[in-house]
């Protein structure tokens, strides 16, 4: 498994996407960069990595069916967790995979599918941003009151880097433990009133019932509706 670690990138997925595409990239290889500038986040929009940050991404080819695929997410989710647990941060998990710290969001994941010329999925390309920027960096206004900062020495942050890959790494190849109590565990919206943001349906309110091993969301609407999401996406600022 091969580590590359680059200064600066368009995106770290998309540089490692070009080398699954290519057949050049084997199970559990990683590409690191320390800034990228064109890097995005889910539902196409982009994702602010201004130079110091820990973006991350690794090529799985994890032994489940397609339709299981969309777990490797909230058990990427799960592991960046357990990778900021070494250097003593507690996050918390906003479904689907927003990484979440003292309220705000610390970092985020985005997976995307590998598939070959018949659209047979061969893998994904797992993702992970998180905000571990120096002191002083200064975020774009939208962002300031959403998006928490954590900062660390250069040892630490390079530790931090290291351990997410691993934990990324044990996701694909079946030693990761068990994504789904660790999940719950670190969620920061079971039991709790939602807006939810429905693809192209309108937004209403629920409240969170259940995370399903499947890494859908179960909310009980208010008219009483229980509803199961398996996409779109929740806020907690009603």
């Amino acid at each position: 498994m091969r580590t590359t670690l680059l200064p600066v990138a368009a995106s770290t997925n998309d540089e490692l996407k070009r080398l699954a595409l290519r057949g050049e990239a084997s199970p559990g290889d990683a590409v690191a960069a320390d800034r990228q500038t064109g890097g995005r986040g889910r539902l196409g929009r982009s994702f602010f990595s201004p130079p110091g940050g820990i973006y991350v991404s690794v090529y799985l080819e994890p032994d489940l069916p397609p339709e299981r695929i969309a777990t490797v997410s909230a058990a990427a989710a799960a592991a960046s967790c357990r990778a900021l647990d070494t250097v003593g941060i507690r996050a918390g998990i906003k479904w689907i995979n927003d990484l979440i710290y003292g309220g705000k969001k610390l970092g985020g994941i985005l997976c995307e599918a590998v598939a070959d010329a018949g659209m047979h999925i061969r893998g994904c390309i797992v993702g992970v941003g998180i905000n571990c920027c120096p002191e002083g960096t200064v975020f774009p206004d939208e962002l300031a009151d959403i998006a928490a900062v954590v900062t660390m020495d250069e040892p630490c942050r390079r530790a931090l880097r290291d351990a997410l890959i691993a934990e990324l790494r044990a996701v694909g190849d079946g030693t990761a433990p068990d994504w789904y109590f660790y999940y719950r565990e670190r969620s920061v919206v079971l039991g709790r009133e939602v807006r939810v943001i429905p693809c192209g349906r309108p937004e209403f309110r629920a409240r969170v019932v259940e995370i399903e091993d499947s890494g859908t969301l179960t909310v009980e609407d208010e008219s009483g509706q229980i509803q199961t999401l398996s996409g779109g996406e929740i806020s907690l600022r009603l």
